[in-house]
């Protein structure tokens, strides 16, 4: 009899903890008056919650369900709003890809950092597409982790002009950022042929982060100055725990830096030294 008291209590325990709350078509309008919708999943118990935000452009249902990851966070404990970008299925406004999405990312954080069941503080997830909009966390919204004084960059990354543009465009201006560090060949004399993979090996330290990302872009510079990009935008940017190609990723620890090596993928060239 006691053995069957007990069972009971604790599998009413269980429900409890496991039991969840889940808001549709939840409006969140962002500094332009575009209106994005969102799920909002969170567990049934009254009181504040830490936050994820999990943002798509592949329909925010086929994220949810009761085996999922949204599923499970909110079991353990948190609010997770589950939104649709900008332009795509239940959200407001004119799909751009990654145009808005820092925009966008930003203003969906204060948003949940605000809301009634919120602990203020939020953090992002995702895979693919979903990753790189849960990395606007990490590198579009400094000034949010300063005023609560979370960890993270301190300072605006550099960003690329041609990012959403496909084809060569002249990117001149780029080493004048005060974040970029530019090396250059000397003049050509002779032409010259490259037909393989070109690689990048690089030595990368760091105070206290134990992970970076390491964009690393190649260029055809003119006598003029033009300075024309010779790759494909996705593959100029190596997360430092990824340096591996192969098994898990291994965040590096901070201090002094190891070589990194970075493929830049079979570039096919030729250059003259009449350009």
């Amino acid at each position: 009899m006691s053995l069957s008291v007990l069972l009971a209590v604790l599998s009413s325990l269980v429900t409890a903890a496991s039991a969840r709350l889940v808001e549709r078509d939840v409006a969140i309008r962002l500094r332009d008056g575009v209106v994005l919708r969102a799920d909002v999943w969170r567990p049934a118990a009254s009181g504040r919650f830490p936050v994820l935000v999990y943002r798509t452009p592949y329909d925010r249902r086929r994220a949810q369900g009761e085996r999922s990851t949204v599923a499970r966070a909110a079991e353990r404990g948190y609010a997770v709003v589950v939104q649709d970008v900008r332009g795509r299925y239940g959200s407001d406004g004119e799909f751009e890809p990654y145009r808005n999405e820092g925009r966008d990312g930003y203003d969906t954080i204060e948003w949940a950092a605000a809301q009634a069941w919120s602990d203020g503080a939020v953090g992002t997830f995702g895979a693919f597409d979903m990753s790189w909009t849960a990395w606007i966390w990490n590198n579009i919204a400094p000034d949010v982790r300063v005023r609560r004084g979370l960890a993270g960059p301190r300072t605006r990354p550099v960003q690329d002009p041609y990012a959403t543009l496909p084809g060569a465009h002249d990117y001149r201006m780029l080493p004048e950022h005060e974040d970029v560090i530019t090396l250059e060949t000397a003049p050509l004399e002779e032409e010259l042929r490259i037909v393989g993979p070109i690689a990048a090996h690089m030595y990368v330290s760091t105070d206290d982060a134990r992970d970076v990302d390491i964009w690393v872009k190649l260029f055809d510079v003119a006598p003029d100055g033009t300075a024309f990009n010779l790759m494909s935008p996705g593959l100029d940017v190596l997360r430092a725990s990824y340096r591996r190609a192969r098994g898990r990723p291994r965040p590096r620890p901070p201090g002094p830096g190891a070589s990194t090596c970075m493929n830049l993928r079979d570039i096919p060239r030729a250059w003259s030294s009449r350009w």
